[in-house]
């Protein structure tokens, strides 16, 4: 709705204009009645002028001693206090008033006033006495030393900035905060062992005034995540300092929190409403990262008495049809004696000694109830806690008791584990509130569970009849505790398993499983798509071998896994890579981010069982909306050369004649040269050379292949000795053993063969004992090669020779050595399955070589799966899309929280898209906003062009995928979410004992 809102607030700005005059007017006649004078200001400084001038001596030196007077007091009143935060909400009612305690509290500071001050005086004369003896200013003490550096420290004006983004880095916190004012200096908290960022960091400005427009920018996205805001500590002292000089009791305020504000409203607007009540220097209105106003807005006057007649005046003001609402946050003081006389008492029940060790701990100062206005906040509270916890052990339970003190009950399973979050957490920030953490008692059975309900029952009574309201609010902590321990005992269950084995149960066992699943999807995301990351593995054997790679299959089987839902991914991605031989990373993180939306629905109290009927019912439709498919077969590694790479992959798998089984086809590595210099050459090259003497050139080949030893009859006993009489008979025991040599050979050349090929070794004599024979003989041929060579050309491998009828020879039309670079190799023409064919790579490096092999054999698997099956959809994102499209359509018909989950399926499909933009470099938002337009506007061909990053049909461009790979991405995903969101129990067996001694 379209208006002018300078029209519209010249009504409320009348009404303010006549208050505030007639207000200000009862103002000045009461001054002036209460001092009793009937003049005008102008006169009293008239009657000033007429005091002679040894009479403003006079009243000047009284002046500053006064002066000096109260400073000491006020420095000697701030050692023994400590501030606490109170939130004013309904105007012109005192914090403390209609308080008798607060009473006591002001006789006491009364009395400790008039105490002090006496002291002061009597300081304050000798001091005088002794000044007036010298000229020299007097000599410092070191605590006056210390508290003149704190006032110095507190003139920085810093905020403190957390949920920093990663990648961000100084000079970005400086383009981002020199929004609201000047930067002095930005600097980012580093860990000292990782050196990578802790997301939080420091802002410091050159004018007050930048601080509350700093903090109003929480919630806007720096990097693509929310940051949070808050002053600084040295900026919240720096403002309790201040106040503290301008009244002795309560500390001034002039700052305005008001909300309820009109959208419509801007910064100009609210200050010209407020500004009738006195000189306003600054406003702020809180807008969030798309720059519309929350209707919320801090304004600072210069005047703490503006301040308050804004609140007694304005509060539930009617501006714009909306009752704005004024709240201050007051400074109250109050004395450590009087603290310290209440602990005292407390310490003395019975009932509150601490233990020095324990596996329950309490967590105080963790939220204000009155703050949290979110449903379910305590369970969100506690989830947060948990998770914090869990890098300290085992926690058994959590309870957030929703007490006034922002109390969290722990148990862990070991009280080590407690201990660590005891030290770790103690006096550390929690969402800018600084917690502590105690011991608390554990009942070890059903009768000390008694017992300490009864002391939890106790110490609450006992407390709350000696020291009032606070002491009964830590006495009701204390039973709120217990009665969460009652909760646990009481469904604890007999354990049945062995001694060292370990269950978890319902909440821990699904937290524990999502977390594994979720860090396996986190760790290969950033490998997924054209542009994706390569990743170094390093062994941790003797030679310390390296692998560069972003095959998801190949990092996921490098590395070794503890948690079992971790384990269920990475199988699943063994499956994928069997089954197509592709998708590996696709599926992996699919899983991972159905889990991720699974557990958000699960802490919004949607039970399982729900979640997978939903599941079930996205898979459907999404395998439904799957019309055509095709894949992006171009690897990082290849993506220069992937024209020419993709005309060998598809020469290699049109020999096959339809047949998907890639072992006909060879794959060959060779450093040296460019990925452009490899080749598809037919028949089968074999890496080995022909031996010494032997023909390097066989025609109408009959080949026996073998897996033999050559000396059968060699002593291999590790450690054994033969002890001979004379050195004659060593060479009767040498002679026996070419007997036998030459024996097995004579076996061999039975098969009347021409070529022989072992997988072990063959030795210089029964190799000479082959070339006098005209047979080559091919020793240590690699197992997969002999395999591979036994397929191609028709033969069987064998290891006896007494039945050659029996034995199954291959056959080739010609073998011979061949030249690959700087190596001789041994080549296989004419095989008998005439769709064998060899892919010789060549690259610079052997991780190279290594990847280039990894990323055909994907092209490969792919190609070979579109033959058999030729239907295809389209990649690039565009399949993702449009079965998250079907799904919501189908979402919005769907009734009860089932449509949530399938909402969350979708969400999760969209994801993918997301993630290969990022790996590019790309904004993922606006490229994903467009493409989901572009899709409700029916445009299903369109997709994301990683090359230039923007929107582009995918049928233009080529981009296809196998509908068989992106089918089972999909079923396999959703199987595995499936089965992880069923567990509700995680057992670990006892390790097997090795029996001690030898039976």
């Amino acid at each position: 709705m379209d208006f002018d809102v300078d029209e519209l607030l010249d009504a409320p700005l009348k009404q303010i204009t006549n208050n505030n005059s007639v207000d200000n007017y009862n103002k000045e006649n009461k001054i002036n009645e209460e001092n009793h004078n009937p003049f005008p200001s102008k006169d009293d400084s008239r009657m000033t002028e007429s005091i002679s001038e040894s009479v403003k001596d006079d009243l000047s030196e009284i002046s500053k001693r006064e002066n000096k007077d109260e400073r000491r007091d006020r420095r000697s009143k701030k050692d023994i206090v400590q501030e606490i935060e109170v939130a004013e909400i309904i105007p012109g009612i005192e914090s403390d008033a209609g308080l008798g305690k607060g009473k006591e509290i002001d006789q006491g500071i009364e009395e400790g006033d008039l105490a002090l001050k006496k002291k002061d005086v009597a300081g304050l004369e000798t001091d005088v006495s002794r000044r007036e003896s010298r000229s020299p200013s007097p000599v410092m003490s070191a605590v006056d030393r210390d508290k003149r550096t704190v006032r110095s420290l507190l003139k920085i004006q810093k905020v403190f900035v957390m949920q920093v983004a990663q990648k961000m880095r100084s000079p970005d916190l400086y383009e981002f905060f020199g929004k609201v004012g000047k930067v002095r200096s930005a600097r980012l908290v580093y860990d000292k062992i990782s050196k990578r960022s802790k997301g939080v960091g420091y802002i410091e400005f050159y004018d007050e005034q930048s601080v509350p427009k700093a903090v109003g920018m929480t919630g806007q996205k720096l990097g693509g995540i929310p940051v949070i805001v808050q002053p600084s500590e040295a900026e919240k002292n720096r403002i309790v300092d201040e106040a503290s000089f301008n009244d002795e009791r309560v500390t001034v305020f002039s700052r305005l929190h008001v909300s309820n504000i009109h959208p419509s409203l801007r910064e100009a607007d609210i200050r010209k409403v407020f500004e009738q009540m006195g000189y306003i220097e600054d406003v702020s209105l809180i807008k969030d990262f798309e720059g519309v106003s929350k209707g919320v807005a801090f304004i600072q006057y210069k005047r703490p008495d503006d301040a308050k007649k804004a609140l007694q005046t304005l509060h539930n003001f009617d501006l714009l049809g909306r009752q704005v609402r004024i709240v201050i946050k007051v400074k109250r003081l109050k004395f450590e004696l009087m603290n310290k006389m209440l602990e005292s008492r407390e310490s003395t029940s019975l009932f509150t000694v601490q233990p020095t060790t324990s596996t329950c701990i309490l967590l105080t100062n963790m939220y204000d109830p009155e703050e949290e206005t979110e449903e379910n906040w305590d369970v969100e509270i506690g989830n947060d806690v948990k998770d914090e916890c869990l890098n300290y052990g085992l926690v058994k339970h959590v309870h957030v008791t929703k007490s006034v003190n922002g109390e969290v009950y722990m148990m862990f399973d070991t009280s080590s584990s407690a201990s660590k979050a005891l030290k770790s957490l103690n006096n550390r920030f929690f969402a800018g509130r600084k917690i502590s953490v105690t011991y608390i008692p554990e009942p070890a059975g059903r009768h000390d569970l008694w017992n300490s309900v009864f002391a939890g029952f106790m110490t609450g009574g006992i407390l709350a009849y000696k020291s009032g309201p606070k002491a009964m609010l830590m006495g009701g902590a204390g039973f709120a505790a217990f009665s969460t321990a009652i909760d646990y005992y009481m469904n604890r269950e007999t354990s049945i398993l062995q001694r060292e084995a370990t269950e978890e149960r319902a909440e821990n066992a699904r937290l524990n499983s999502f977390v594994g699943a979720i860090a396996v999807g986190d760790l290969v995301k950033s490998t997924l798509g054209p542009k994706g990351m390569d990743k170094i593995l390093q062994s941790m054997s003797g030679q310390g071998d390296i692998q560069v790679t972003n095959d998801g299959a190949t990092i996921l089987k490098s590395i070794h896994l503890d948690n079992p839902a971790a384990k269920v991914l990475v199988n699943i991605s063994k499956v994928q890579d069997d089954e197509v031989g592709d998708g590996t990373t696709s599926v992996c993180v699919l899983a991972s981010e159905l889990l991720r939306g699974a557990e958000d629905l699960i802490n919004r109290k949607i039970h399982p069982q729900t979640i997978i009927e939903g599941f079930r019912l996205a898979t459907g439709v999404a395998r439904e909306a799957l019309e055509a498919r095709a894949t992006d077969n171009g690897s990082k590694v290849l993506s220069q050369d992937k024209d020419y790479f993709a005309k060998l992959a598809v020469e290699a798998v049109l020999r096959l004649k339809g047949s998907t089984d890639l072992e006909h086809i060879q794959i060959i590595k060779k450093v040296g040269g460019r990925l452009v210099d490899s080749y598809l050459d037919e028949g089968f090259i074999l890496n080995k050379k022909i031996g010494v003497n032997q023909p390097k050139r066989i025609e109408n080949a009959k080949i026996l292949i073998a897996n033999t030893p050559m000396d059968t009859d060699k002593i291999k006993i590790f450690g054994a000795r033969v002890k001979v009489e004379a050195t004659g008979k060593l060479a009767e025991l040498e002679k026996a053993e070419k007997e036998k040599m030459k024996n097995k050979v004579e076996k061999i050349k039975k098969h009347e063969i021409n070529c022989f090929v072992n997988r072990q070794l063959i030795y210089n004599y029964p190799e000479q004992l082959f070339a006098d024979s005209g047979i080559a003989a091919i020793e240590h041929a690699d197992f997969d090669g002999i395999e591979r060579l036994a397929l191609v050309t028709g033969g069987e491998i064998v290891s006896t020779f007494d039945h050659p009828e029996l034995v199954k020879l291959g056959h080739c039309k010609l073998i011979e050595e061949v030249l690959i670079g700087e190596e001789k190799m041994i080549k296989f023409s004419g095989v008998a399955a005439g769709e064998a064919c060899t892919i010789v790579l060549r690259g610079s490096t052997q991780q190279l070589l290594d990847e280039a092999e990894r990323s055909l054999h994907d092209a490969l698997c792919v190609l070979s799966q579109t033959v058999k099956e030729p239907k295809t959809v389209l990649g690039g994102g565009s399949a993702e899309m449009l079965m998250a499209k079907a799904i919501d359509d189908v979402a919005r018909v769907t009734p009860g929280k089932k449509a949530i989950a399938m909402e969350s399926f979708s969400h999760a499909l969209r994801q993918l898209p997301t993630i290969i933009a990022d790996n590019a470099g790309y904004d993922s938002s606006e490229l994903i906003a467009k493409l989901k337009a572009a899709h409700n506007e029916g445009k299903y061909s369109f997709g994301l062009d990683m090359y230039n990053g923007d929107v582009a049909d995918m049928i233009q461009l080529g981009v296809t995928e196998s509908l068989k790979l992106k089918r089972q991405v999909l079923l396999s995903a959703s199987e595995a979410a499936e089965m992880i969101l069923r567990v509700d129990d995680i057992i670990r067996c006892a390790p097997r004992k090795r029996d001690q001694g030898c039976h």
